[in-house]
């Protein structure tokens, strides 16, 4: 627990206004504190790829050598022929796949609902039919009731 010894900044509290004061105090800090918390989260956001190269590599010799190192892969890569088609082979693919996926996006969008409209159909022509007979066995009850009725009367008057 923080006690006033190890928090210069805290306030003793001895009544309802020193108690009020200090609840003020409180709800300020932890503003600033979240309002800190979201800052560092928007740098890491936007700063990511450096502090993750900077925990690796945490040297700037290094990293200086490391991308003077990747420039002349990529440089002598883009020079050979062999490499060359099989990036033109990758983006292909890559294209083909997304061409796929869009074209049988836009299949379901036109044609994918008859299935389920067919469905959908048969599904009422079934409850149609469920509240049908439901229907008739309520008439069937209330004309065994009324036949009840009926035979009860005629015993009355016999």
């Amino acid at each position: 627990m923080h006690d006033m010894k190890t928090n210069p900044r805290a306030i003793k509290v001895t009544n309802i206004k020193s108690l009020k004061r200090e609840k003020a105090r409180l709800r300020s800090l932890c503003g600033e504190l979240e309002e800190q918390g979201k800052d560092r989260l928007d740098y890491m956001k936007h700063h990511f790829g450096r502090i993750a190269l900077n925990s690796i590599f945490p040297n700037e010799r290094v990293q200086a050598g490391l991308w003077k190192m990747l420039g002349y892969a990529a440089k002598s890569a883009w020079g050979s022929s062999n490499f060359k088609s099989m990036l033109i082979r990758v983006a292909v693919t890559i294209l083909e796949f997304i061409g796929v996926r869009e074209a049988v996006k836009l299949f379901e969008k036109y044609f994918g609902n008859q299935g389920t409209r067919e469905k959908k159909k048969a599904e009422k022509e079934k409850e149609e039919e469920e509240d049908k007979k439901e229907a008739s066995k309520r008439k069937k009850r209330k004309e065994r009731a009324g036949d009840v009725v009926d035979a009860a009367v005629t015993e009355a008057g016999d």
